[in-house]
């Protein structure tokens, strides 16, 4: 989930120090991955666990934005 970031996604960062979700917003439209799971902000292990990953996309976003986004979720999954 590192590489989300440099590409505009944002850390929705619960309690404790965990990240529940990412978030990208297009003017004001809207993606969301949520995890199955939970995520260390600090999490610097090379160790790679399968999560699952759930995908909420904006009915707004145009077909640009919509590729984009599934171009970077292709990205995270190989």
């Amino acid at each position: 989930f590192k590489g989300l970031k440099a590409k505009g996604w944002q850390p929705e960062i619960g309690c404790h120090g965990y990240i529940w979700s990412y978030r990208k917003d297009f003017n004001g439209s809207l993606a969301k991955i949520d995890f199955d799971g939970i995520v260390p902000v600090l999490d610097d292990s090379e160790t790679v666990e399968d999560k699952k990953l759930t995908l909420y996309l904006s009915d707004e976003l145009t077909d640009i934005e919509y590729s984009e986004v599934i171009r970077e979720i292709k990205e995270l999954l190989y």
